[in-house]
């Protein structure tokens, strides 16, 4: 979370001569998603794409939204993509039906379609995710999204993805199911506006409260009063959702990976262009965080700085 060179901007909501609303950075402060997408889910029939579906299910009931189900066939290792139509796994089918029941299962009356499509991975669920409310991906511990979605294939659907990205785990043995009264919580640093207003619209369709997290090994003076500004317009906007608003001395990941223990939900910003794909922040978080994750993404417009103005 470094600041930006030369200005000194503070990071507050103000409106362009097109009339969208931005914070400080030039950043549009609410995703770039049509409100009645569908929720797109990668299926590769592992366990954490089970998860993941089970958890776009019971979001789809609470929008009242579709759920689509996207799985694309693999091709042997070494050999060029196969033609549309040359289906080299029989499995795709089914891993899309056993995925259809278990939507069913727990959203009983939603409803839910199933896509077989052809080409690279991450390029066909960055498409799938152009119309989408969100797309969901299923996600091992151990490592970044699995199955079909390894390593940097899922880092990249993050880093280029038009919609919100959530990534769900597998569930941990060692961590208590998220219950109704936990928070959402959002880390809240350059160019975070779009990601507290996606936590304060999930925190109030759950009943939830909000934890904003400004996390930094450089506390300065005016840090609270910055993040505070930066919330304004979510407390105007979300006047029952109750918010804690939080200042830590501690580095970004630590400090979600560590509250997300106790969280339904952790919202973190993306920069566009970031190199790793999605931030080294969003991957340590991705990767070892205890509940579902969403990486909400930022329109770009002018430089980004954080919430201390500098």
């Amino acid at each position: 979370m470094t600041g930006s060179r030369g200005s000194h901007r503070r990071t507050v909501p103000r409106q362009r001569a097109d009339g969208k609303v931005t914070d400080a950075a030039g950043y549009d402060t609410v995703p770039q998603v049509q409100a009645a997408g569908p929720l797109v889910v990668g299926v590769d029939g592992s366990r954490s794409a089970t998860e993941a579906v089970r958890w776009a299910a019971a979001e789809a009931r609470l929008r009242g939204l579709t759920v689509s189900l996207v799985a694309v066939p693999r091709w042997p290792a070494r050999r060029h993509e196969p033609a549309p139509g040359t289906l080299l796994d029989g499995s795709a089918p089914v891993y899309l039906a056993a995925a259809a029941a278990v939507a069913g299962e727990v959203a009983p009356g939603i409803v839910v379609t199933r896509t077989v499509a052809h080409g690279r991975v991450a390029g066909v669920l960055r498409e799938a995710g152009w119309e989408a409310s969100m797309l969901v991906l299923g996600s091992h511990r151990r490592g970044p999204v699995t199955g079909t979605l390894l390593g940097s294939v899922g880092m990249t659907v993050m880093a280029g993805a038009r919609c919100p990205v959530v990534v769900v785990a597998e569930p941990d043995p060692w961590t208590a199911p998220a219950a109704p009264g936990d928070p959402v919580v959002v880390g809240v640093g350059a160019g975070a506006a779009a990601a507290a207003r996606f936590a304060f619209d999930e925190a109030q369709r759950r009943g939830a409260p909000v934890h904003a997290v400004h996390a930094t090994r450089a506390v300065h003076p005016g840090t609270r009063a910055a993040v505070d500004r930066l919330l304004e317009e979510c407390r105007r906007l979300h006047p029952t959702v109750e918010v804690v608003a939080r200042v830590l001395r501690e580095s970004p990941a630590a400090a979600l990976t560590r509250l997300s223990a106790t969280a339904q939900l952790v919202v973190v910003g993306a920069r566009p262009g970031a190199r790793p794909p999605g931030g080294s922040v969003h991957r340590a978080v991705v990767r070892h965080g205890r509940c579902p994750v969403v990486v909400v993404a930022q329109q770009r417009r002018e430089q980004c700085c954080d919430p201390t103005g500098r």
